[in-house]
């Protein structure tokens, strides 16, 4: 358990540390839900629900025209992808939206799994050559504070 303070008026008071535990937790209670809930949408893994896209498309140009969809939407997107694409969606989605902050998942729940956290180029470094089992792909949402 964790105790993390979080700031009462201009969220970008947070800490880095606050924010990476806030990040790595399965689970946050909160003492005033409505504070925490902006923080978090200011994350981009908090906000009004969450777009499931299931698998990936398997054509590039598919692909491309899928994460250009998600440029402005606030919602975190979630997708699956196999071990064998998952080099080239990630290379794809660093083309697309390089600094939009993701987070992969390998084998969730299971004894190896693996959670990898960045913009879609530092994933891919993380990743290396590992390329085994069931992915799982959190991209945050449009961050509604510091659109370009």
């Amino acid at each position: 358990m964790y105790v993390v303070a979080t700031p009462i008026g201009n969220l970008e008071d947070v800490s880095a540390r606050a924010l990476r535990v806030l990040g790595e937790v399965l689970a946050i209670a909160a003492e005033d839900t409505r504070v925490t809930s902006r923080l978090l949408t200011r994350a981009g893994y908090g906000g009004p629900g969450f777009t499931f896209l299931g698998y990936l498309p398997r054509k590039p140009g598919e692909m491309r025209r899928l994460f250009d969809s998600l440029r402005e939407d606030p919602r975190p997107a979630v997708a699956f992808e196999s071990p064998f694409r998952i080099h080239k969606a990630l290379a794809l989605l660093a083309e697309t939206l390089p600094e939009r902050s993701l987070t992969l998942t390998r084998e969730l729940t299971k004894l190896h799994e693996e959670v990898l956290r960045g913009t879609a180029s530092q994933v891919l470094a993380a990743l290396g050559e590992r390329a085994r089992g069931e992915f799982t792909l959190v991209i945050s949402g449009q961050d509604r504070f510091h659109q370009a």
